[in-house]
């Protein structure tokens, strides 16, 4: 009898444990992605009021330089003369047109490039490109799962413990 309500509690609280577990794993992983996202977008929009007004190449490399983004060489600026400031990868000359017209993402090898355009003061239009890669996309999804199957692990075992103790 003892050992039915060992194998009945630890089965019935190993499906509660998953049915929690599974879904926070996946909530990890979305808030993981979105803080990254908007750490990107946040850098993006603030080069929006550089690029309006300005088209000094050293004062859009410090306005590069004072983000996030940028200070981890993953933010470029197109201006409409064709130069660039920032992020020297390879660029993406159809995403390029594109971004010219709309803002829009894309999945590259590596992660997610996010691409918006600026209308400078004189009407041209300038692009500014975020590239995150699947690294930055994932940093601390790992260590959470881990962290939630080890809570979920305890939680069994416990629940174990005290079926056995019942039992017993």
């Amino acid at each position: 009898m003892r050992r039915r309500l060992l194998g009945i509690t630890v089965a019935a609280t190993a499906l509660v444990v998953v049915a929690f577990v599974v879904p926070l794993a996946g909530l990890v992983r979305s808030v993981a992605r979105d803080r990254a996202v908007s750490g990107a977008e946040r850098d993006m929009a603030a080069m929006a009021p550089a690029l309006a007004t300005t088209d000094d190449t050293s004062r859009l490399f410090s306005a590069v330089a004072g983000t996030a983004t940028g200070q981890d060489g993953r933010l470029t600026l197109w201006l409409p003369d064709g130069s660039r400031v920032g992020d020297e990868s390879p660029a993406d000359t159809d995403a390029l047109a594109l971004a010219q017209r709309e803002a829009f993402s894309q999945h590259d090898g590596d992660g997610l490039v996010l691409y918006t355009p600026v209308v400078t003061e004189a009407g041209n239009t300038s692009v500014v490109r975020a590239r995150l890669p699947s690294s930055l996309l994932e940093r601390g999804v790992a260590r959470s799962w881990a962290a939630l199957a080890g809570v979920g692990l305890a939680l069994v075992a416990a629940a174990g413990l005290i079926a056995d103790r019942l039992g017993r």
